[in-house]
């Protein structure tokens, strides 16, 4: 068997590969481990040369959470808040998500002009001319939507030349344009204004500019901004990554300041909404005002009274003062009917009349005063005289005279206290009637003065509101504060250089090893000798090395690179066919063991290599060998520097019998003998079957102590079944790699 040593492997009863035998291979192919390494580092080190630098930058704000904190001030959206109009709330969760919003990246976009790159080629990197290009391109009549690119290239510092149109990634007719700086053209892509920058100079003068006008969606889409919040705080982190620093922290930047402008915006809609809310219904309720004063005005004329609340208390005080004052009369009729009944009663003719009784008439009053005076005079005059006096009978018929009157008076009194009695009883029925009427107007009144109450409250209501919106406007700030600007570090996040290259590292390594296992894990050939003996029970001879030296066929020097066994040889080949040499001694064989055929299943195992080399290695022993080329159909053997021009063919067809003459002798040794082909036959089998086949074998195996018969394979001809018949020992040769295990 030929052992093809692409690595020495050991097989364990798995048929898997130990580590020992991993380490064989990179050994054995350290040279290709190399090569890939080398490889996939110079592709590494060509990606980061040209893929540019990406940089994180990032921006962090505060946002005002009323969720998570208690608001303190005044907040300019809580003005209707107790009309719950809507809800005065924010939340750090809905501020994101206005951050995220496009809407606020297409603002940023358009501020920034994102949608036109300028790009120019630096070695192997294309590098990006924010803010730093010579020159400006307008599109005047471009839409958002559109997409195109071209290349500038300055001719001068006045002049450009446009070229390379390209429109919806389809490449348009080559075209060249020159145009002035400031001047409309018009391209392929529409009409162009191409302004200079303060970049502008002579270094760029014939150096390419790639200028691309992106649509909209693709520049939103390649934006990507993060907004990342933590629970334990309202700050939310912004971040993007971009291949220009500057443009990175514009871009964050822009958007917090477009956030805060559509804040304050926002805010000031609401401001100027309520506002003209506030005085859209201020002007209602102004109207309704007037009618419901309007109504009270008509209501009160209507029914005579200003106030109801204080006609009833003036109504109330009458009542009381008529109630008195009937009180104070009947007491004023009763006392001048007891002084009456005093002045009638004979039993007090000389008393005194009581004064100061409670009578208000004053002519009463004096004649009473007047008459106690006259009977107080009479009295002292009769303690001094006598009754019969004519002072006393003077005084006393005056007296007489003067009682007559103030009963007369009296009389008189009572008549006008009573008339003045009934008249104030009249008032003061007609005052009570005015008090039992005014539930009623009070009824009445109570909606009326209820539209009052409600409208003159919910109009000084909005006033106040009124005011308070004003001053929210007035002081109108966003509910954000800014914690840090746009920044970050100058060190690239990608391409990670270490980790790619690393990466290729690896790669190198690994990319050869699961080459060669994968070619070992699907090969079904047979890889050594372990996939022989465990499928079969004859005996193994052993196994040959392969011979790596260059096999130079149809040369007179081919049998060289073949023959591996030489008296002074002792390589691996060599003592590999000493060691199979000996074991065929330990064989136990019939009588013609010394007739040896070597055969195999597939073309080119090695069979004629085999022969030549076991041949050869039975010679050195000394023992006499002949080699005969029994391959009708290819003659390998005999191809190899053998002379003769007939052989085996001219013997087996008759032509010529004569063995001494067919046969070289002494080649390569004196012990051995090479019968070669010959012609090749058209019928190899046929004479194969003849009996001449079976005697020239026999007298070789009387001549020569060892015969090897070089065949064809087994499965594709019938020649070697045929020679099997003759053969004591039949070799078959596996070579390793070409074999099927399968078989």
């Amino acid at each position: 068997m030929i052992q093809e040593e692409y690595y020495k492997m050991d097989t364990d009863e798995d048929d898997g590969m130990t580590i020992s035998d991993y380490i064989n291979l990179v050994k054995s192919k350290w040279y290709w481990f190399a090569f890939s390494v080398a490889v996939c580092l110079s592709l590494a080190a060509l990606h980061l040369l040209r893929t540019p630098k990406v940089y994180e930058r990032t921006a962090r704000i505060m946002i005002k959470d009323d969720s998570k904190q208690g608001s303190s001030g005044m907040d300019e959206m809580s003005v209707l808040s107790e009309l719950n109009f809507f809800s005065p709330k924010s939340n750090v969760n809905n501020e994101v998500e206005m951050i995220r919003s496009k809407q606020m990246w297409h603002e940023v976009v358009k501020r920034l002009n994102l949608l036109i790159s300028y790009k120019m080629q630096d070695g192997l990197k294309t590098v990006d001319l924010y803010r730093k290009s010579p020159v400006t391109v307008s599109f005047p009549e471009a839409e958002d939507g559109e997409s195109f690119s071209l290349i500038l290239k300055s001719v001068s510092p006045e002049e450009v030349e446009l070229s390379g149109f390209v429109q919806q990634n389809i490449e348009l007719p080559e075209t060249s344009i020159k145009v002035r700086m400031s001047d409309t053209v018009d391209t392929p892509v529409g009409k162009i204004v191409v302004f200079p920058t303060l970049y502008s100079s002579e270094e760029y003068v014939g150096v390419p500019v790639n200028i691309t006008k992106s649509g909209i969606k693709s520049v939103l889409e390649s934006l990507n901004i993060s907004a990342n919040t933590e629970k334990t705080n309202t700050v939310i982190t912004l971040s993007l990554r971009d291949n220009v620093i500057e443009r990175a922290d514009d871009i964050l930047n822009t958007l917090i300041a477009v956030y805060n402008e559509d804040n304050i915006t926002y805010k000031n809609q609401v401001v100027e909404k309520t506002s003209s809310f506030i005085g859209e219904h201020l002007g209602i309720i102004e109207s309704e005002l007037e009618s419901v004063d309007r109504d009270i005005s008509e209501y009160r004329s209507e029914n005579m009274a200003a106030d109801i609340q204080t006609s009833t208390g003036i109504f109330l005080t009458e009542s009381s003062t008529y109630n008195k004052q009937v009180f104070e009369l009947q007491n004023q009729l009763s006392v001048a009917g007891f002084i009456k009944e005093y002045l009638v009663n004979p039993a007090n003719g000389n008393s005194l009349i009581p004064s100061n009784s409670g009578i208000e008439n004053t002519s009463v009053e004096t004649q009473i005063a007047e008459y106690n005076a006259m009977m107080l005079k009479r009295a002292r005059l009769i303690e001094n005289g006598s009754e019969k006096s004519p002072a006393v009978v003077e005084l006393t018929n005056s007296a007489i005279d003067m009682k007559q009157s103030i009963i007369r008076s009296i009389d008189n009194l009572a008549v006008v206290l009573e008339l003045q009695i009934k008249g104030v009883k009249n008032r003061e029925e007609q005052t009570n009637k005015k008090i039992a009427g005014v539930p009623k107007k009070e009824q009445e009144m109570i909606p009326i003065k209820r539209r009052l109450d409600t409208q003159e409250e919910l109009y000084l209501y909005l006033l106040k509101k009124r005011i308070e919106n004003e001053l929210a406007g007035a002081a109108t700030i966003s509910n954000f504060r800014i914690v840090d600007e746009a920044g970050g570090s100058i060190v690239p996040v990608a391409p990670r250089s270490r980790i790619i290259m690393l990466a290729a590292l690896i790669a190198g390594l690994l990319i050869p090893f699961l080459i060669f296992w994968l070619r070992d894990l699907l090969d079904t050939t047979v890889r050594g000798p372990k996939d022989i003996t465990d499928s079969l029970t004859v005996p193994f001879l052993g196994t040959v090395p392969l011979n790596k030296q260059k096999r130079r066929k149809k040369s007179k020097d081919t049998v060289s690179g073949s023959l591996v066994v030489r008296d002074s040889s002792r390589d691996a080949a060599s003592e590999a066919f000493r060691v199979i040499r000996s074991n065929m001694d330990f064989m136990n064989v019939d009588n013609n063991s010394n007739t040896v055929m070597c055969t195999s299943f597939n073309m080119g195992a090695g069979k004629s290599f085999v022969s030549l080399n076991l041949a050869m290695s039975f010679a050195l022993a000394d023992k006499r060998v002949i080699l005969v080329d029994l391959d009708l159909r290819k003659a390998t053997l005999s191809s190899w520097s053998v002379p003769n021009k007939t052989g085996v063919s001219a013997y087996l067809s008759g032509i010529n019998t004569n063995l001494d003459e067919l046969t070289v002798r002494e080649w390569l040794n004196p012990n051995l003998d090479v019968l070669p082909v010959g012609k090749l036959p058209p019928n190899p089998a046929e004479l194969l079957l003849s009996p001449r086949f079976g005697e020239l074998i026999s007298t070789l195996q009387k001549r020569y102590d060892y015969v090897f018969l070089d065949t064809t394979p087994v499965n594709i001809v019938a020649d070697a079944s045929i020679v099997a018949d003759v053969a004591g020992m039949t070799i078959f040769v596996v070579r390793e790699g070409l074999l099927d295990r399968r078989l």
